[in-house]
């Protein structure tokens, strides 16, 4: 019986979806245009240190939630942001529940329509913990657009803690996972990557 997106370990979506799994680098560094943070985003982020950071909700609202509304407000005419969004794609495979955040190419719709990156929380500061969540809503994605007619080639997730963020990619039956990693003290590349991303669905 499965419990919904939340309840899939790595391993277990693999196995169960029959995916394979490749470590490829996703964004060139050498080509990938690092984004300069507003003053509002660093003033933010700062201020974000006077409360202590030591759990899931808080980096959620005070980090994550603050720098995905940064890239929002970039590409606010191309896409739509959501959090706690119900993705219902697939109940008996176990592929519905609450996601994190989630990117649409509907910016302008109520309901996160056109999911093109899902994006989670990891849990205890560990990103392991959250890539099966990750990739059980990105197969969600995949499946409520099919179901509505958009064929998107591939579709993005991210996991991360606030500090660190790891990025996937599902394309097919492959899951394309990340080798480098993007830290938050690299906040320009974040949001390049970000962006590089949603410039391909443009």
């Amino acid at each position: 019986n499965y419990m919904g997106y939340r309840s899939f370990s790595f391993k277990m979506v693999k196995k169960t979806f029959d995916l394979t799994e490749k470590k490829v680098i996703l964004f060139d560094k050498q080509t990938l245009e690092g984004i300069a943070p507003s003053p509002l985003l660093l003033a933010i982020l700062e201020r974000a240190k006077l409360i202590s950071l030591n759990n899931e909700k808080s980096r959620s609202e005070y980090i994550v939630a603050q720098i995905l509304l940064e890239i929002k407000e970039k590409n606010s005419h191309v896409i739509g942001l959501y959090s706690g969004e119900n993705l219902e794609a697939n109940k008996e495979q176990g592929l519905n529940g609450e996601c994190d955040f989630i990117f649409s190419k509907s910016p302008d719709s109520s309901t996160a329509e056109m999911p093109i990156i899902c994006l989670v929380e990891a849990e205890n500061e560990n990103i392991m913990s959250g890539l099966g969540q990750c990739v059980a809503q990105m197969l969600g994605a995949k499946m409520v657009n099919e179901k509505e007619g958009f064929d998107f080639p591939a579709i993005f997730g991210c996991v991360t803690t606030g500090d660190d963020w790891l990025f996937l990619k599902l394309e097919g039956n492959v899951i394309y996972t990340d080798i480098e990693k993007y830290y938050i003290d690299s906040l320009p590349l974040i949001l390049g990557v970000f962006q590089r991303i949603i410039d391909a669905f443009i």
